[in-house]
């Protein structure tokens, strides 16, 4: 992560494939608002800003060890503000802009990956 980068807090989530396992591993929606030169390429990408939530699972199998885990395809990407330089007032706006779309966005997510949904109050009683 650049200097430029944010990371918004992590959504819990639960796989439904598997209802008993709510503890290990931990299930998380992980967004992040990254900054990128751009260039050019296969797939040339504009300079400026781009939100991604990403499925993620962080298992333990030892004190000490943490693995993360994630399917690239699962996620989504969606670019948020093109910019001419890094700047934090550049930032700032990208992150105002961030938090109107990243609801539709979450929402993809899980409507994509059935299995997943958003952890509530009674899933918290049950652990």
């Amino acid at each position: 992560m650049t200097k430029y980068d944010h990371q918004f807090d992590d959504i819990p989530v639960v796989d439904t494939r598997d209802p008993g396992r709510l503890r290990e591993p931990v299930e998380v929606l992980q967004v992040t608002l990254t900054y990128s030169k751009g260039g050019e390429g296969y797939r040339p990408e504009p300079r400026g800003w781009t939100l991604r939530v990403q499925p993620m699972s962080y298992v333990r199998p030892e004190p000490g060890v943490v693995i993360q885990r994630y399917t690239p395809t699962e996620g989504v990407r969606r670019f948020i503000l093109e910019v001419q330089r890094a700047s934090m007032k550049g930032q700032r706006e990208a992150i105002a802009k961030a938090e109107m779309v990243l609801p539709s966005l979450v929402q993809f997510c899980l409507e994509h990956n059935p299995h997943l949904r958003v952890v509530t109050e009674t899933d918290a009683e049950v652990a």
